[in-house]
C-alpha cells in the first residue's frame, strides 16, 4: 500500500498538531510495512499522484491546500481520505474578536458569536476579493469568509474523514448539515491524537542545562510551576493564565512555544512583566518534552478551542495535573482526569490550577497509565490503517 499525505506548504517550519499528527502516523504505519510520502503542498502533485494508491489529506483549517489537492486527486480518480482537524470555526473566528475587544461575556452566548460571524463575513468579503494582499494572507486560513462553502466541497470528494473524537464529528456534522451536506457521519471515521508510548515510558532527565538550570532557578523563587506547552497566540489564551494568577506570586509561569512577535505576544510579555515570575523558552527539542511535563506541577491550557490538546496528553501521561478548556473533548480522552476551565473566566482558572496542583498521587499514576493504555500513535495507526482498508474496498 502506497499513501501520499499531502499537508500545507508550511508545515514544516511551522510544525502544529496537524503535522504532529502526520509525522508520527506515517512513521508507525512505515513499521507496518506501509510506503509513505508528505508533499507540502501541492506544487508537485500532478507530477507523482499516480504512483500513491490513496491520497490523504491534512486539516481543513487550510481550506485552500486541501480543497485543491482533493480536486486533483480526484481528477486522477484516486481514494481521497481527510484528517478533518476541525474546530467550530464561526466560534473560534467571533471568540477572537471578543476576547481582542474585551466582550468575554458574548463568548458564552452561539447566538451572538454565529451572528457576529455572519455579519464579519459580509463584511469580510468585498476587501477579501478586491484587495489582493488581504486574499493572499487569509485564503488558506479560516479567515477566508467562503471557508464553509469549501469545506463542503472537500467532504462532498472525499471518500473518508477521519476525525479526532466524536465531538470533533458532531460538530462538524452540525456545521455541515446547515450547509446542506448530510454526508459527514456516513462517511467518517475516529482516529485518535496520541503521544509516543516509546518517548513517555521512561521519563529521562534532560541534557540541556539551560532547561535544567531554569526548572531549579524557579525551584528556588516559586513553590508551584505551571506552563502551557504551545504556540504563543489568542486561540491558546496564555495572557489569561497570567491574569489569574495576578496575586499568587508563589505560582511561577513557564510558557514554551513559538510566537510571531505581534500584537498578542506583545501583549503577554507586558503583562507578564507586571506581575513577574513569568518565563519564556521560544523553542525545546522535542526529546526534552517529557523532562519539561514531569518538572511543572500542573499544565494549563485554557484555550477557545482544542481536539484535545496534544499538550494535556504529553502532560497527562507523565502524571503531571493538567487543566484543559471546556470546549475539547474531555470525557472522551481524559474522563474525569481532567480538571476543566472556563477559559473566560479567570477566576475557574485559578480555582482548577489550585485543585489540580492538588491531585492525589494514585490519581495521577491512574491517569499516566490510562492514557499509555490507550492513546499512542501505535493505536491511531491501526485505526488509520483499519481506515484506509475500508476505503480501498469501497
Amino acid at each position: 500500500m502506497k499513501i501520499l499525505f499531502v499537508i500545507r506548504k508550511n508545515a514544516f517550519k511551522i510544525p502544529g498538531g496537524d503535522f504532529i499528527q502526520l509525522s508520527n502516523t506515517k512513521k508507525e504505519l512505515e513499521k507496518k510495512g506501509v510506503i509513505c510520502h508528505i508533499s507540502f503542498g501541492i506544487e508537485n502533485l500532478e507530477r507523482i499522484i499516480d504512483n500513491f494508491d490513496i491520497i490523504h489529506l491534512f486539516n481543513l483549517q487550510t481550506p485552500l491546500t486541501t480543497l485543491r489537492a482533493a480536486h486533483i486527486a480526484k481528477k486522477h480518480k484516486k481514494k481521497i481520505v481527510v484528517s478533518t482537524i476541525y474546530f467550530n470555526i464561526w466560534s473560534i473566528v467571533s471568540g477572537i474578536f471578543f476576547m481582542k475587544a474585551g466582550l468575554k461575556m458574548a463568548c458564552r452566548s452561539k447566538l451572538i458569536q454565529k451572528s457576529f460571524y455572519s455579519f464579519y463575513k459580509h463584511i469580510f468579503i468585498p476587501p477579501f476579493f478586491v484587495i489582493p494582499k488581504i486574499k493572499e494572507k487569509y485564503k488558506d486560513s479560516i479567515l477566508n469568509p467562503e471557508i464553509f462553502q469549501m469545506i463542503k466541497e472537500i467532504i462532498e470528494i472525499a471518500d473518508l474523514l477521519l476525525p479526532n473524537s466524536k465531538e470533533e464529528l458532531k460538530q462538524l456534522h452540525a456545521d455541515m448539515k446547515e450547509m446542506g451536506c448530510k454526508d459527514v457521519e456516513k462517511k467518517s471515521k475516529i482516529v485518535i491524537n496520541a503521544i509516543d508510548k516509546k518517548k513517555f515510558t521512561n521519563l529521562p532527565k534532560t541534557n540541556n542545562k539551560y532547561l535544567n538550570d531554569l526548572f531549579e532557578k524557579i525551584r528556588t523563587k516559586q513553590k508551584i510551576i505551571v506552563g502551557e506547552v504551545g504556540r504563543i497566540e489568542n486561540g491558546k489564551n496564555q495572557v489569561a493564565i497570567v491574569k489569574s494568577l495576578m496575586k499568587r506570586k508563589d505560582i511561577g509561569i513557564i510558557f514554551i512555544g513559538k510566537h510571531h512577535n505581534n500584537s498578542y505576544y506583545r501583549k503577554l510579555k507586558k503583562i507578564s512583566a507586571i506581575r513577574n515570575g513569568v518565563y519564556f523558552i521560544d523553542h525545546v527539542l522535542e526529546e526534552d518534552i517529557p523532562y519539561i511535563m514531569k518538572q511543572l506541577d500542573v499544565h494549563v491550557l485554557p484555550s477557545i478551542r482544542e481536539t484535545p490538546g496534544l499538550t494535556s496528553l504529553e502532560a497527562a501521561v507523565v502524571g503531571t495535573p493538567i487543566v484543559s478548556t471546556v470546549y475539547a473533548p474531555n470525557r472522551e480522552y481524559f474522563k474525569d482526569y481532567a480538571y476543566i476551565c472556563d477559559p473566560f473566566n479567570l477566576k475557574d482558572i485559578y480555582n482548577k490550577i489550585i485543585l489540580a496542583n492538588d491531585m492525589d498521587k494514585n490519581k495521577r499514576e491512574d491517569m499516566r497509565n490510562y492514557i499509555l493504555n490507550n492513546f499512542t500513535w501505535e493505536i491511531a495507526a491501526k485505526q488509520t490503517l483499519d481506515a484506509y482498508g475500508s476505503v480501498l474496498r469501497l
